[in-house]
């Protein structure tokens, strides 16, 4: 198989599920929770925190966190998101997962989940193109970026210019990110279960 045939074959949806998806949704369904509510904020603290680790653990085998750092990890997460999506903050989601509103803790743990697996998604999708397109030649990045565009262009945003390859030669990231947004729309790799 040449190299762009094995790159393409590592960013086809299925292989992408199997690697990154599927490890990532076992995760989520592994962790059992007690009740859709909290009662205070450390135990709040307490489920999102080992909410983390446990995903942490399971999918990156024999990686763990510090337990400060799947805090901080789940509050930044959680911030963003409920900012993102609510207009709202980490306090905001402490309250839904006190009167287990918009889902309670199973959706906020979703959302948690559902995060985690976009970064992997992402850094898998960089790793990708990083083990395929070398960094020196650019003779080569050109080709192999031509050859992604003509496997994988129906994905693309329409702001990627595809009739100039040569322009994303030395710099990629714009592709990576418009892949992996378009995966986020159309592929059941980021449904929820």
């Amino acid at each position: 198989m040449s190299r762009i045939a094995n790159m393409i074959e590592d960013l086809r949806e299925t292989t992408i599920a199997r690697n990154i998806g599927i490890p990532h949704d076992q995760a989520r369904n592994g962790f059992p929770i007690q009740s859709n509510v909290v009662t205070d904020y450390p135990q709040f603290e307490h489920l999102i925190a080992s909410y983390y680790s446990h995903h942490y653990k399971l999918t990156y085998p024999g990686c763990a966190l510090p337990w400060s750092e799947c805090l901080d990890r789940a509050k930044h997460v959680l911030e963003q998101e409920f900012q993102r999506r609510h207009r709202g903050d980490l306090v905001s989601c402490y309250r839904g997962a006190v009167a287990g509103l918009d889902g309670g803790v199973r959706a906020i743990l979703d959302i948690l989940a559902e995060s985690i697996k976009a970064q992997a998604v992402q850094r898998y999708v960089r790793e990708v193109f990083d083990r395929y397109v070398s960094p020196v030649e650019r003779s080569d990045k050109v080709a192999i970026i031509r050859e992604f565009f003509a496997e994988c262009g129906r994905y693309l945003s329409p702001t990627i210019d595809q009739s100039d390859p040569s322009r994303y030669a030395r710099d990629y990231t714009s592709i990576v990110n418009a892949y992996v947004m378009s995966l986020q729309e159309v592929s059941s790799i980021f449904r929820r279960l």
